[in-house]
């Protein structure tokens, strides 16, 4: 194979694994890491598998509405600034599922991040697609979707070595601890921010105490 057959083809190839990087990302993690966590969920916060049913189809209907939405819209003139976003996104929507320990939260977050996941997948194909054809090296396609695959295996295997681990469901433990501790830092600082004085601050770190005390006893 000539030098410049075999420089197409690790470009292919790089092309193709990015792909599958974002689909692991959005798709694998994003969109199905709450699967494996899901009886963790049950047992911690005491769901009904009704309830749970709600909540995974709130995401589902999310990944409807992106897909759907992509259909009336006009095509973005930068994909790929509409990529980065979604998958920034579905991130932030995923990591928040943490700070909250009701329903209509969580049904929210879940709806949010099924958007973002259908705006990934439908915008980053035909880039892949559309590339792999031009250097003839259609069947690195594969490695896009197998993206998919691996982010669904990365979750299993992080959710069962987190519990192994003797961790809680919140990140199994820290990421809702550091949600609550976001925004119990957010309130002091408007604390200060008004000029209320210590009163308020010791207010919002009492808030703090008392919050904190009540999720360690439930986890």
């Amino acid at each position: 194979m000539r030098a410049r057959d075999k420089g197409t083809q690790r470009a292919a190839y790089e092309v193709a694994a990015a792909g599958g990087a974002l689909m692991a990302a959005a798709m694998g993690i994003g969109r199905f890491v709450y699967t494996p966590l899901l009886p963790h969920m049950q047992e911690a916060l005491q769901l009904s598998p009704g309830i749970l049913g709600w909540i995974a189809s709130a995401n589902f209907l999310g990944y409807l509405v992106g897909a759907l939405l992509t259909s009336v819209l006009r095509p973005p003139e930068t994909p790929r600034r509409v990529i980065a976003i979604g998958v920034v996104l579905s991130a932030i929507t995923t990591a928040l599922m943490g700070a909250w320990s009701n329903v209509p939260m969580f049904a929210v977050l879940r709806f949010l991040g099924g958007i973002t996941s259908a705006l990934v997948l439908v915008y980053t194909t035909p880039i892949v697609f559309v590339r792999l054809a031009e250097m003839q090296a259609e069947r690195y396609v594969s490695l896009l979707f197998g993206g998919v695959g691996a982010g669904m295996a990365i979750s299993a295997l992080l959710v069962a070595g987190l519990n192994a681990a003797g961790f809680g469901w919140r990140v199994h433990g820290r990421w809702p601890r550091f949600g609550h501790a976001l925004r119990d830092r957010r309130q002091m600082r408007r604390c200060r921010s008004r000029g209320a004085g210590p009163q308020c601050a010791l207010r919002a770190l009492r808030q703090f105490s008392v919050a904190r005390g009540s999720r360690d006893r439930q986890s």
